[in-house]
């Protein structure tokens, strides 16, 4: 919001926890009424600030509580409310640790100079990253504060377009710019209104004005004058000097509703009834309507985004209102939706770090792939902070109601089971992976087609939308939607007939990896179907045996079009660390396999690495064909992985470290077919344990004269290895491998792949050399 007031009051600053205050904190910080100092070059490098002592986490947020109130108490209270929720939910979780989310609410003033306090405020309080400020003046006069800091400021409402294009990497807004608003009404004006002179009134919104001047004139347009009010007494003699100049349309560039309707109406009893006007955004478009009256036929205004185009907002509204909040808790509108959403990001990027660092949440927030809104589903970032997309629509006032105006053609959106919602979703190259995401980005008239798969989801339909089942690169045909009674979930088959869950992995599962938790034990497998389409499936146990699949299979798949679109095989291996699941997988795109890393806070929703894959094949000739099959430990604080590799010298076992499972180096073959032996065709499939000093490796190999077994070998160091057996340690009747082994309750537990009947089956031991199998 590009806004600044001036008004020199006590700065207030609060503390508060939960569902009701814990503690309140109350301080008084008289404001010099001299101008701010100017702030200060961008950071070159930051110190990272660290979360509060103990069990306590502390956010910010930067409010214009005293000026602009009705827009600055619906942020503070919505922010208010992601932290209730948070906390009523457990907390986050850091280090293992259950911490409770503490908000701390300074008052901004959207006054630049009691910015800078307000900032001082919520850093002295330990704040770890800051939903603010209101008003862009505000927040670009305290963002250099927060650099300095290495604490990240989220705002909801700051427009301004030089906000982020000074340097600052702690600087984001999750709302669109003024040049982005302005443009989208000053090119709807010239190139499909066919105006091509236009007056701007300002008052306020100096980053709208100049905007809509350049978008205007840079298409050919001319701008009879622009003029600046500072209050509606002024309207009659402006509008009667624009009167003279003979414009098309009056572009003007305030916040206030009700001084934009009125504005309307001064120039509808001017005799400018033929003008179009345009107010440069509104958020309360009633009041807009009432302040006109019949002048509003025919006004266009822009707004960041209708609350009734938010797939999220009905059910925020009514957790809003619901929470009872003493100032303006009767409506959150869509002021309080932006603060919330940023409150969110905040919030998951604090799990998703689960470090006590500021600026590795704010690296978080920096590569945040995805975050399902109230306002709707939010890409990311760009480079400069600024949002994706930016939202702005555009509404006319007709027939005594406000209407979308699409300024966007008709798309056709395509979801496929093997697809990935960072895709564009609008060609059959790049289809989204999910039903409920197309929803989200489609505009009202958009056609949604679901290719023939299942898809296993709560579905919220809150657009007028065309939702068709199945499609082949050439042709559609209709599909179903199927609510299986009393499971509250859909399952969309484009096929056109209901399809059984689990069919993602009715040829076959394998390459199982296992945890336990102490809970219960996870297993991720790959799962494949008789079209040879794999994914990583996740299931769990109470005892390692009986296992039940997780109803949102599969879990990860390859990317379209991306390293690991392709392949047979996945093949994960899963540590959990900190609250966080990291999992090391395999994949392919052209006939070379390669392992990437991606993380999760549940073991189901898994976010791929940016820098994948994070272990490619070659230039080394011994796995210049192959890095596939991995198995990770972290043994000191190094990541040690033992993978499958395949160059010059056949299927053998290769070796590689890192500081931080990101970041490889290889150091070269530890394990390869012994010439005469039982494994002196392959050996791959790695698992490696290590206990009371020394490593075990589990492994699979076959000869010409072996079908595939299991063997072990041992080392002191995780390079030399020893064979100490002569043949292997598992055969049954049939062709194994890809063991799995754990250490738990005393015993070690092996899961491994039957190949012929196509299953994950279970044994025990207690050397890990004798294992007895399970029935």
């Amino acid at each position: 919001m590009g806004i600044q007031k001036q008004n020199h009051q006590a700065l207030r600053l609060v503390a508060t926890v939960g569902l009701a205050a814990l503690f309140l904190v109350t301080i008084l910080s008289w404001a010099n009424s001299g101008s701010a100092a100017p702030a200060p070059a961008p950071s070159l490098g930051q110190e990272a600030g660290t979360l509060s002592n103990g069990s306590i986490i502390t956010i910010g947020v930067a409010a214009g509580l005293s000026n602009l109130d009705w827009i600055g108490w619906r942020q503070a209270n919505a922010v208010q409310l992601a932290v209730n929720q948070v906390n009523a939910a457990g907390g986050i979780e850091i280090g293992g640790v259950a911490h409770t989310v503490v908000l701390v609410t300074a008052d901004s003033m959207c006054d630049p100079s009691e910015a800078i306090t307000a900032a001082n405020a919520l850093l002295d309080a330990g704040a770890v990253s800051v939903v603010g400020h209101t008003c862009s003046g505000a927040s670009h006069q305290a963002q250099s504060l927060y650099n300095a800091a290495g604490v990240a400021m989220v705002s909801p409402s700051s427009t301004m377009p030089d906000l982020t294009e000074e340097g600052y990497t702690t600087t984001f807004r999750v709302i669109g710019r003024d040049d982005t608003g302005a443009a989208l009404l000053a090119t709807y004006f010239h190139d499909v209104l066919g105006l091509t002179r236009a007056a701007i009134v300002e008052w306020s919104g100096l980053g709208w004005a100049s905007a809509f001047s350049s978008t205007f004139t840079g298409l050919g347009g001319t701008i009879t004058s622009r003029r600046t009010v500072t209050s509606t007494e002024e309207y009659t003699a402006t509008l009667t000097a624009i009167q003279a100049e003979n414009p098309a349309a009056i572009f003007y560039a305030n916040y206030d509703d009700s001084a934009a309707g009125l504005l309307s109406r001064v120039a509808h009893n001017l005799g400018l009834s033929d003008v179009v006007i345009g107010q440069a955004v509104g958020s309360d478009l009633d009041t807009y309507a009432a302040a006109a009256g019949s002048a509003a036929e025919g006004d266009y205004t822009v707004v960041h985004r209708a609350t009734n185009d938010m797939p999220g907002y009905e059910q925020f509204n009514a957790d809003y209102q619901a929470a009872g909040f003493p100032n303006h808790g009767e409506e959150a509108d869509m002021w309080g939706a932006f603060a919330y959403d940023a409150a969110q990001i905040i919030l998951a990027a604090i799990d998703r770090a689960d470090v006590t660092d500021t600026l590795a949440v704010r690296d978080e927030i920096a590569t945040m792939a995805g975050h399902e809104g109230v306002v709707g589903f939010y890409e990311g970032f760009d480079a400069q902070g600024d949002v994706v997309p930016q939202w702005m629509q555009m509404k006319l006032y007709q027939d005594g109601q406000w209407v979308r105006v699409r300024t966007t053609p008709i798309t056709t959106w395509y979801v496929y089971p093997d697809g990935s919602d960072s895709n564009t979703g609008r060609t059959t190259d790049s289809p989204f992976a999910t039903v409920q995401h197309a929803i989200n980005v489609a505009d009202d008239g958009d056609t949604i087609i679901v290719a023939a798969g299942t898809y296993t989801e709560n579905l919220s339909v809150h657009r007028r939308l065309t939702l068709r089942g199945g499609y082949t690169i050439s042709s559609t045909v209709t599909g179903t939607v199927w609510l299986p009674p009393a499971t509250g979930t859909s399952i969309v088959d484009g096929s056109g007939n209901p399809t059984v869950i689990g069919d993602w992995d009715g040829h076959r599962v394998w390459k199982p990896a296992v945890i336990s938790d102490g809970v219960e034990y996870k297993m991720w497998f790959d799962g494949t179907d008789l079209l040879s389409e794999v994914g990583v499936g996740l299931a769990t146990s109470s005892d390692g045996v009986s296992w039940t699949k997780h109803l949102a299979n599969p879990v990860l798949t390859g990317t379209i079009n991306a390293w690991d679109a392709s392949g047979e095989e996945h093949a994960p291996f899963v540590l959990k660390e900190g609250g966080v699941y990291k999992m090391w997988y395999e994949g392919s795109n052209d006939d070379v396999r390669q392992l990437g890393y991606a993380t999760s806070t549940n073991g189901i929703d898994w976010h791929k690495h940016a820098n994948n894959p994070v272990l490619e094949a070659g230039p080394e000739g011994y796995d210049q064909g192959a890095v596939a099959h991995g198995s990770v430990l972290n043994d000191g604080g190094t990541y040690k992985l033992w993978y499958h590799a395949a160059g010059d010298q056949g299927a053998i076992i290769a070796y590689a470290t890192s500081p931080d499972g990101v970041n490889w180096t290889k150091q070269g073959p530890v394990l390869l077919p012994e010439p005469g032996s039982w494994d002196e065709g392959a050996v791959w499939g790695p698992s490696v344990l290590k206990l009371n000093g020394t490593y075990w490796m589990w492994y699979s190999a076959a000869s010409s004269h072996q079908p595939p077994a299991i063997g072990v070998v041992t080392s002191t160091n995780g390079v030399t290895w020893t064979r100490f057996l002569a043949g292997p340690i598992m055969t049954e009747t049939t062709a194994l491998g890809d063991p799995h082994v754990i250490s738990d309750g005393g015993k070690l537990k092996m899961w491994y792949q039957d190949f012929e009947q196509g299953v994950v089956n279970y044994a025990e031991s207690d050397d890990g050399i004798s294992w007895a199998t399970s029935p």
